[in-house]
């Protein structure tokens, strides 16, 4: 009698694993997928790559988040670990999750410094995406889903800064400008209120875009927009740059209307001192980067004295 109550134990348990399995193989899984690592921008103060992945939520109610945890090192050092909510996933549905990642150069001062001939660093990445499974499709105490993953990517040795040299403005004079508006000789110009007539206030400078670290700086396409004192100034998009290994100069030379420019313009170029802010974009191209002309992107306050 035993033996055959051991018999139909067994036999139960057998049929119950199948049944089991049954039942997993009709219940979906999430698909989860690390799409790449790409370089996004660089900017003054940070340097970011964006982690693409993709979620296939195949169930029939949303999943309430997605947890990405991960580690991240520079030639074997630790930077940083990170762990977030990419959010919501809609039920029966596929979801394109980029995840921004920001690295101050404040953080990555102290690899510069104990790499200092490296134009490339290696950073690594290791860590998990995972999702939880509705509590009406969780089996045999799963309660969720997640997949490994590893990669690597180079990370240049980006410092940037941009700066402002041998700056001049001259002040037309304007006093031939009244004689000829009182001849007329400027009335119909002035009629057309054409901005590009009569004098011009005169600048020119420098501007100096030089990278601190290992990396070459090689730029082009490059815009930017100076304002003196709260007043727009300048906006241009120079077509020669010039790019010596760690060092990019743009030299301007510029004319600004008197009629565009207004009476703050014309104070300014008579205090010769400004407080000015430079705002501007360039693509900067980096040998050995998948990724290229990337964005970087640059703002900057100071002051501006002159003769």
């Amino acid at each position: 009698m035993k033996k055959i109550i051991l018999s139909l134990i067994f036999i139960l348990s057998i049929s119950s694993c199948k049944v089991v399995d049954l039942i997993k193989s009709t219940i979906p899984e999430p698909e989860i997928e690390i799409i790449g690592l790409k370089l996004s921008k660089i900017d003054l103060t940070e340097i970011t790559f964006i982690l693409d992945t993709s979620i296939k939520n195949p169930y029939g109610v949303s999943i309430p988040k997605s947890d990405l945890a991960f580690d991240v090192k520079v030639e074997g050092l630790n930077l940083t670990n990170i762990k977030t909510d990419l959010g919501v996933i809609k039920a029966k549905s596929t979801k394109d999750m980029p995840f921004q990642l920001n690295f101050k150069y404040t953080d990555l001062l102290s690899f510069y410094k104990k790499f200092p001939t490296k134009e490339f660093l290696k950073m690594e990445i290791k860590g998990d995406l995972s999702v939880p499974i509705p509590t009406q499709y969780q089996l045999a105490g799963k309660k969720s889903f997640a997949v490994p993953f590893q990669m690597e990517k180079p990370i240049p040795s980006s410092l940037p800064e941009v700066e402002i040299s041998n700056f001049s403005m001259v002040r037309p004079d304007l006093s031939q400008f009244a004689v000829d508006s009182a001849k007329g000789i400027l009335g119909g110009v002035l009629g057309k209120k054409d901005p590009n007539a009569g004098p011009k206030i005169e600048t020119e400078f420098d501007l100096t875009f030089l990278n601190k670290a290992a990396s070459s700086m090689n730029l082009s396409d490059l815009k930017f927009n100076l304002d003196l004192d709260g007043v727009k100034f300048l906006s241009a998009s120079p077509e020669e740059i010039i790019n010596q290994g760690k060092t990019s100069t743009v030299k301007v030379k510029a004319f600004v209307p008197v009629l565009d420019a207004g009476s703050a313009l014309m104070s300014i170029a008579k205090n010769k001192t400004a407080k000015y802010d430079l705002k501007g974009v360039s693509d900067w191209a980096i040998p050995g980067m998948d990724e290229s002309n990337i964005p970087f992107k640059y703002s900057k306050l100071g002051t501006l004295k002159w003769k």
